[in-house]
């Protein structure tokens, strides 16, 4: 099996920075708890960020963010073949760890 077609299931993706559960939690202080995104960026300090936060509560905001980006492509003044390169590297070794165990 190739490395990239292995499923790493999401307690193990690292692109992940928080669990079903912390969403969760996120959405009752807000809606429930009525804090301020503010305040609960702050308890989440080192998580996430405060965009994050919005994207979680606000789903139609991240969606036309996304849409905004593809069509500008912004990720080409960021992203290099050799970056890239290395990047893919990392992420294949890591999901071979999880394939041997």
């Amino acid at each position: 099996m190739k490395t990239d077609d292995y499923l790493i299931g999401k307690e193990n993706d690292r692109r992940r920075k928080l669990s079903d559960c912390q969403r969760k939690d996120i959405k009752k202080l807000y809606f429930i708890d009525k804090l301020a995104i503010r305040e609960i960026s702050r308890l989440y300090e080192g998580f996430c960020s405060r965009r994050l936060i919005q994207f979680i509560l606000f789903p139609d905001r991240d969606k036309r963010l996304k849409e905004t980006v593809k069509k500008e492509k912004r990720w080409l003044k960021y992203y290099t073949t050799k970056g890239r390169r290395e990047a893919m590297r990392s992420t294949r070794a890591y999901k071979r760890e999880l394939m041997k165990k």
